[in-house]
């Protein structure tokens, strides 16, 4: 008859590391296209990338 044995590990202790970083504050949109738009051949299913924008 076989038995399965377990073999033991050295305890090791949980650690945790602060590291300190700068608070940001983002403003996040999803900007949907009108579809009255003046845009020629705009497609209403095709995705916009509608740039970067930086507020102060």
């Amino acid at each position: 008859m076989n038995k399965n044995y377990l073999e033991s590990r050295a305890y090791s202790k949980p650690e945790c590391e602060m590291i300190q970083a700068e608070a940001e504050q983002f403003i996040c949109t999803s900007v949907s296209p009108h579809p009255g738009s003046q845009q020629e051949e705009w497609d209403p299913d095709e995705e916009v990338d509608g740039g970067e924008y930086e507020f102060e």
